[in-house]
Parts: structure tokens; sequence; C-alpha cells
């Protein structure tokens, strides 16, 4: 009797690819990938499965959902989470890019800002911003005032300190001697990274989130900026300005 069951079914499921509407919605799979009806099939489903045909097509059926429960992700721990975010792609055109002036007007207004807020009570924060200058061996001949130095050869390596440093930071801005290179590829490194993390840490348990990601900055929608020009073209007009420069030297700079 079982043989002919099975036999009418694969007949019928290989030809129509249809199931009948009392069928519950657990068995739609069986029917998808096997020959054989499941063990708690009756002759009543038999009966409607030989004489109503429906359609088959995961396209056309409704089948009801739901998420699993926190037990059953428990108790199945290679289950993939529905709730695994995309990583963003981020490329070099991506990022933003700052100019000189805008940059000095910022930095000057943030100063301002800082002084106005040492002298009185409940006054707004500045907005924080840092500067990251990924220079090598040619850091000379001056810097911007309160820039974090972060050689691009050893860049890769303390990224993940960098991260933690600058994580209350509103602005952060890469820059090289002509920021053609090393800085824009200094920024992509730290977005790619920055991003990285924040996607782990939204789907890390709170212990996760104590043990691993402690140093994920803060700032989520913290921006990222290349300075257009590098250290070559800011120092032509600011160079000699100690309010945004230090440690300039213009005789270096004549070359230039």
């Amino acid at each position: 009797m079982f043989s002919q069951r099975a036999a009418s079914l694969t007949l019928s499921h290989r030809i129509s690819h249809r199931i009948p509407r009392c069928i519950h919605p657990t068995h739609v799979t069986a029917f998808r990938h096997f020959d054989f009806p499941p063990h708690s099939f009756t002759r009543h489903h038999m009966h409607r499965w030989n004489s109503q045909k429906l359609d088959l097509n995961p396209a056309r059926q409704t089948v009801k959902t739901t998420t699993p429960s926190v037990q059953e992700v428990s108790a199945n721990p290679n289950r993939s989470s529905p709730q695994e975010p995309k990583m963003e792609v981020v490329s070099i055109s991506d990022l933003k890019r700052i100019g000189r002036d805008e940059l000095a007007e910022q930095l000057l207004k943030t100063k301002s800002q800082e002084t106005a807020a040492e002298g009185s009570v409940g006054a707004a924060k500045p907005e924080k911003i840092a500067i990251v200058d990924v220079r090598d061996s040619d850091y000379i001949g001056g810097h911007l005032l309160g820039c974090l130095h972060r050689p691009s050869s050893t860049f890769s390596t303390r990224l993940d300190s960098l991260i933690e440093e600058l994580k209350d930071h509103d602005k952060v801005v890469f820059h090289c001697a002509l920021s053609q290179q090393r800085g824009p590829s200094a920024a992509l490194k730290y977005v790619r990274e920055k991003k990285a993390l924040e996607a782990r840490k939204r789907v890390a348990s709170s212990e996760e989130d104590e043990l691993l990601f402690k140093n994920v900055g803060k700032k989520v929608d913290q921006e990222v900026y290349v300075l257009d020009g590098g250290f070559v073209e800011w120092q032509q007009k600011y160079g000699g300005d100690e309010r945004l420069t230090e440690g300039w030297r213009k005789e270096i700079w004549e070359e230039y």
C-alpha cells in the first residue's frame, strides 16, 4: 500500500508540482525535495493529493513564516541570524574632501567656542575635530596644530587604537603631503574598519559588546574627510599662522 501511494505521489509531484490545500505548511518542503510523503500523512491526505491539485510554485504558494525565537536560536547556534547586517562597501570616491579655507574656519571657530565654554556654565560643547597626519619621513617643516602623527608605514597596525582615541570626535580629517595617495588610503582604511566594527557591535550580545567592542567609536555618524592639497597647500596660506600651524619652517617650503 505504501509503495503504491509513493508511486502515485511521485508521478503527481513530477508532473504537476501541486499540493492540496489541507496539507500543513511544514510538509511543503518535503514535497519539494523528497519523493515520499511524510509518515504523518493519513489516508485523507493521500486522497486529497490525488483528487485536488494546487500550485506548488513558491512564488504563488503563501506559507506563513515566523521569526525564530531566542530559544530556537540558542538551541541551534549554527542557524544564520536574520539580523546579520550587510557590509557597506566604501571606496575612495565615497570619501569627502575639505578645502584648507573651510578647515581653517572650522578650527578657529572651535577654538573660539572652547574659550567661551571655559568661562561659562552650561555653554554648548564645541565640535571636536581631529587632524591625522600620515606623512612618513617627510613629516618636517611644520604640521597642523594639535594633529595626530600616524605614519602611513605603520598606520594599519595602529588602526584599532586610533579608532578608540577618536571615538568621541565629530569630524576626522586625514592628510599627507599632497593628499593624493597616503591620506586618502588611510582615511579609507579607517572608515572601513570603523564600519565593520560597528556592524559587528550591533549584533553582538552584551557580554561580547563589553569584551570585544568596547573600543568602537560612539560617534556612529562621525564625519571623515581628506584635506585637499595636503599640508603642501595648507602651509602656503596658513603656515605662518600660529593659531593653526606649529613648527613651520619657511626656508624648507621656499622650494615649492
